[in-house]
């Protein structure tokens, strides 16, 4: 990756973290996130913002450049590529992800900051997410929030063994959580470049789990994690994507892990317990999938997994379209219902 050149005087200056967020033919919430940002109590010179996105508007474009955000046109897709094209430009040291619909608490990178430049042993960091929806008070959730709790550091040394740990503590949901240093972020997509895709999240993790660096969880909420109400229809196929990315994902990284010949054990359960999971989703979902990401006897087998539950699974997939729709539809009503104000 090489940094570009003649960018204009406010991206000539040093900044210390570089905030990534990939925006796809949305606008809609795209500006409440990079306005979350551009609101933070860090001082400005100290990080830059990049936005990534596949759709062109010129006042939205002018208002980024009159706030010193740099924004980059492009017809990729996956929010992975969009990242790629966003790290060819990034100086900061550290990169924050923000996905274009969730929000980052106005202290954010002022943790992030601290944490990073006061330990250059820190190498990956996670912090606590609350679930929010549309009409409710932002300024009330935030007024709700306290940064009191300490930080949990795992030394590369413990990693292997406090992994169960980590996982349990979600040291790897949500992209918008996650800050890591470019360096070992480059290193692998450079190294694995066709493995750099779907849930994010969990690649990220991977990545700064077998680097050198300590890890980093803060118990602490500093991200608003949308829940965005979808129709139905809009549901299922956003689900049916999120279950082919997931497998796909998780397959992967079940590969390098393989092919590392590294001794993470319990991250590779996880994964295959996760596998067993999005495929349960695969196999009820009432719309057409390729049978790879339907949960199987044989699968239960393969990932140890056999449970009431996911024999229930493998038979829902035989199922009538018309009933798995229902059961599909309770499902989204309960999440939708039971979701709200849950940290993560």
């Amino acid at each position: 990756f090489c940094l570009s050149r003649g960018l204009g005087d406010v991206y000539k200056r040093q900044v210390f973290i570089s905030v990534i967020i990939p925006a796809l033919n949305n606008k809609k919430y795209l500006l409440d996130a990079i306005n979350s940002v551009l609101n933070q109590t860090l001082s400005r010179d100290k990080y830059e913002i990049i936005v990534v996105k596949n759709f062109q508007d010129q006042d939205f474009d002018d208002y980024l450049n009159s706030k010193g955000v740099l924004s980059i046109n492009t017809n990729k897709i996956p929010a992975s590529e969009k990242i790629i094209e966003a790290l060819k430009i990034a100086r900061g040291d550290i990169i924050s992800f923000l996905d274009y619909d969730d929000i980052f608490v106005p202290y954010k990178l002022e943790i992030i900051y601290k944490i990073f430049s006061n330990d250059d042993k820190v190498g990956y960091y996670r912090n606590r997410l609350i679930t929010f929806r549309d009409g409710d008070s932002i300024e009330n959730i935030l007024n709700n929030l306290k940064y009191s709790k300490e930080i949990i550091r795992v030394k590369n040394q413990e990693k292997e063994d406090k992994l169960k740990f980590m996982i349990e503590n979600n040291a790897y949901v949500n992209n918008s959580t996650i800050s890591i240093r470019k360096d070992i972020l480059i290193k692998f997509i450079e190294k694995n470049i066709y493995s750099y895709k779907g849930l994010l999240d969990h690649i990220h993790f991977y990545i700064g789990l077998k680097s050198n660096y300590d890890i980093v969880l803060d118990p602490n909420v500093l991200t608003l994690y949308r829940i965005n109400p979808h129709k139905i229809q809009e549901w299922i196929w956003k689900k049916t994507e999120y279950v082919k990315r997931g497998v796909e994902t998780l397959n992967t990284l079940i590969a390098l892990i393989e092919e590392d010949n590294n001794n993470y054990a319990y991250f590779r359960y996880d994964s295959y317990a996760k596998l067993a999971w999005l495929k349960c989703w695969g196999s009820i979902l009432p719309t057409k999938i390729d049978s790879k990401y339907k949960l199987h006897l044989a699968d239960l087998r393969t990932y140890n997994n056999i449970t009431l539950k996911r024999l229930i699974c493998v038979a829902l997939g035989y199922m009538p379209s018309f009933v798995k729709y229902i059961l599909v539809n309770i499902a989204l009503r309960w999440y939708l219902k039971n979701s709200i104000g849950r940290e993560i």
